[in-house]
């Protein structure tokens, strides 16, 4: 059930705000609850504390928003570096989010 796992991930985040992998994760299960800003705010998080992409990440972008730009940011990560399937895992989660 994704709201239990949702309860005990941000329990994880509020112990470790950088963790990438409760990031990560957290993004998933919001766009599994269909909930897209919850989704697109730790999928953002996830790419900004990443010691590769953190750099691409403008961070006024954090207080509001939009699909396209979080999409256009994880489309600029997977050019960086087309290996990391983490990277190409998100781009799949941000297409469900935009149905």
């Amino acid at each position: 059930d994704d709201q239990q796992a949702i309860a005990s991930m941000m329990h994880a985040q509020e112990v470790d705000p950088t963790n990438l992998e409760v990031l990560l994760a957290l993004g998933v299960s919001h766009t599994n609850e269909l909930e897209q800003a919850a989704a697109l705010k730790y999928l953002f998080s996830w790419l900004h504390h990443h010691p590769k992409y953190g750099t691409i990440t403008p961070p006024e972008l954090s207080d509001s928003l939009y699909y396209a730009d979080v999409a256009r940011l994880f489309n600029d990560a997977a050019q960086m570096a087309p290996e990391d399937a983490d990277v190409h895992t998100v781009l799949g989660v941000l297409y469900n989010l935009s149905r």
